[in-house]
């Protein structure tokens, strides 16, 4: 920033802070904080003007690092957790309790709520709670809850739109002539430039998407409201989160560049401060932001809240492509399961069994890493002849690791390589069940029954039976 004199750029309602080669030069900070005398005598404000030697330039430093203060808590408080995190709970909870699993617009929402709950749940336990590390180590305190609060009562769901944010904000304008209909008054742009591709990119895939299952009921499938509800809630689960949150380690992980707490006003003239930091200006500055506890605890956390999950889905995870692409009949009957196999209408069954099995090893990733290895016992003969009480029986011989045995006429013997599952059974009448039974040997295993049951629901609705078989689940856990 060049050294020049305050003028209209500096608002006295506003902190403005601005790095960007093709914006107007802002020639200084206008920082505000409460009086000591109290809230009824307001708040003091004063603009600071860029300085680089002496007493003055140690304070323009202060004033930029009170503003990257302010802005720190802004940042984990209003665009991180309200914004990615809070405002997405009510459509989660209405999605899981309003809407079937094999609803179509489920299905389409579902990927993009994964760990979604849990992980509010972590923040609330551990992060905004009263004691919590966002309220020890930021300047927020103990008003952080109620600062999202506030915040959140302004909040509008259509508002998210990326074109109507941009809008919002002064960065876009409606222009027939360019494309999509949005002109960007900022050309160097990144966040809005490469947002606006992932947004007209999920867009177009939710009115495909749509239109696929709603091809004979015109008025749904032109709903401009369905689309564009569902394009926003994609678009503030993925793209605004990975802007806000996987670079923050990057750049926050240094205090220096982002400290999160001050611990002391700004030094005023005539006070033992403003001596003191004429004489050792670093000490002064050390003692002002972040203790040294504080912020290893917001380092560490920030270098947490950064990381990718271990278990992502892209768009070569089959369980990504096997949820989310429509499957029509065809589809179904000549899904390739391996080898080059197609499986016809009485093999589909089959397939659903394959399928049970295969959600169900997600509860054991490291036994079984890939779906061959799940499936190998239904290729393998492992079965034995043994005489029990003087009567013949057959069964089946200890697996190994990377073996699960998919049991399909009774429990599960105590085996720690067998699913528990008793298969999918199709009787005469045409009823179809799945039958599970209490595992003996695995341990939490009602985690992988749900997400077995979820799934023969997903592909029993979109198959050819699904208007003429009944589907029964069985389970005695």
């Amino acid at each position: 920033m060049s050294n020049s004199q305050p003028d209209s750029n500096v608002f006295s309602v506003r902190i403005v802070s601005i790095d960007h080669y093709m914006a107007l030069p802002i020639s200084g900070y206008d920082t505000c904080y409460s009086s000591f005398q109290g809230d009824k005598f307001g708040v003091v404000s004063k603009v600071y003007t860029p300085m680089e030697h002496g007493v003055e330039g140690s304070i323009w430093q202060f004033a930029k690092a009170f503003v990257a203060i302010n802005d720190c808590a802004h940042h984990q408080l209003i665009s991180h957790w309200l914004n990615t995190h809070a405002v997405l709970e009510p459509f989660v909870i209405a999605t899981n309790k309003q809407l079937s699993v094999v609803h179509l617009i489920c299905k389409l929402l579902h990927p993009h709520f994964r760990d979604t709950m849990t992980i509010n749940a972590l923040a609330r336990e551990l992060l905004v709670n009263a004691g919590g590390v966002i309220k020890i180590t930021f300047c927020s305190g103990k008003y952080s809850m109620e600062m999202s609060s506030e915040i959140y009562k302004s909040w509008n769901f259509f508002d998210q739109a990326l074109p109507s944010d941009l809008k919002k904000r002064g960065i876009a304008v409606d222009d027939t002539n360019s494309l999509h209909g949005l002109r960007l008054l900022i050309k160097d742009y990144p966040y809005a430039v490469d947002g606006l591709k992932i947004w007209f990119a999920i867009e177009k895939w939710v009115r495909d998407y749509c239109s696929f299952y709603y091809k004979t009921d015109g008025m749904v499938q032109q709903d401009p409201e369905l689309i564009e509800s569902c394009t926003i809630i994609i678009w503030i689960a993925s793209a605004p989160h990975a802007a806000v949150n996987f670079g923050q380690f990057a750049y926050a992980g240094y205090s220096l560049n982002r400290p999160t707490l001050s611990r002391r006003l700004m030094p005023e003239k005539g006070t033992p401060e403003y001596a003191e930091l004429e004489k050792n200006p670093d000490k002064v500055f050390f003692r002002t932001i972040t203790s040294q506890l504080q912020t290893f605890i917001g380092m560490s956390v920030v270098e947490v809240l950064s990381k990718h999950a271990s278990r992502r889905i892209n768009k070569q995870s089959f369980v990504w492509k096997s949820i989310i692409k429509p499957m029509t009949e065809a589809d179904v009957c000549s899904f390739v399961l391996r080898g080059g196999k197609n499986w016809g209408d009485d093999q589909c069954w089959d397939l659903v069994r394959v399928k049970v099995a295969w959600w169900a090893k997600a509860k054991w990733l490291v036994d079984f890493q890939q779906l061959e290895q799940t499936i190998r016992c239904l290729e393998v003969n492992r079965l034995h002849t043994r005489i029990r009480g003087g009567r013949q029986t057959v069964e089946w011989e200890p697996l190994n690791r990377g073996f699960l045995k998919f049991n399909v006429d009774g429990a599960a013997k105590g085996n720690p390589c067998q699913a528990a599952i008793r298969g999918v059974l199709r009787e005469e009448e045409g009823v179809v069940k799945i039958l599970f039974s209490i595992p003996i040997g695995i341990s939490k295993a009602n985690t992988a029954e749900v997400m077995a049951i979820k799934e023969a629901f997903k592909l029993f609705g979109v198959s050819k039976w699904v208007g003429s078989h009944c589907l029964i689940v069985e389970s005695d856990s």
